[in-house]
């Protein structure tokens, strides 16, 4: 089996620097993903050395991108397309990380109809503190990332 780590995120995302928001994939299945983020202190969500709520909720998103681009690439062998967030619902941030951190996204994926797919998301430290957690719907277009 192919070491998730080493593909370049590039490959997986249609999102370019500097707002990609995972470093990389690091599990992956037909029911859900993992991905993680390192926090820069230079990252466009972190001000005063913490990461927004902002950031992690695009981190979720990006880590159903990820799992998304990783299907479309590695098993499909496609482009990887762009999807576009219809809904994000029951959000609750118990925490923002640090700058200086690394962060740990996991998607579940729900339900799935056509090209829309409905994901929880938890993200935690790697000690297993739960800093956020939402449901997201995400739809996938025809459109190729460039």
């Amino acid at each position: 089996m192919m070491d998730l780590r080493k593909i370049p995120i590039e490959n997986l995302l249609p999102q370019r620097k500097p707002f990609i928001m995972v470093d990389c994939l690091t599990e992956y299945s037909a029911s859900g993903a993992a991905a993680e983020l390192y926090i820069a202190e230079d990252n466009i969500f972190t001000d005063n050395g913490v990461f927004s709520c902002y950031g992690l909720v695009e981190n979720m998103a990006q880590t159903c991108a990820a799992m998304i681009g990783y299907y479309s690439r590695y098993v499909l062998g496609k482009d990887v397309c762009i999807g576009v967030i219809g809904a994000v619902r029951n959000v609750r941030i118990y925490g923002l990380p640090e700058a200086g951190r690394t962060v740990t996204t996991v998607i579940e994926v729900v339900t799935e109809v056509f090209n829309v797919k409905m994901v929880k998301a938890r993200t935690s430290y790697s000690d297993g503190t739960l800093l956020a957690e939402g449901t997201l719907k995400i739809a996938l277009t025809d459109s190729k990332a460039e």
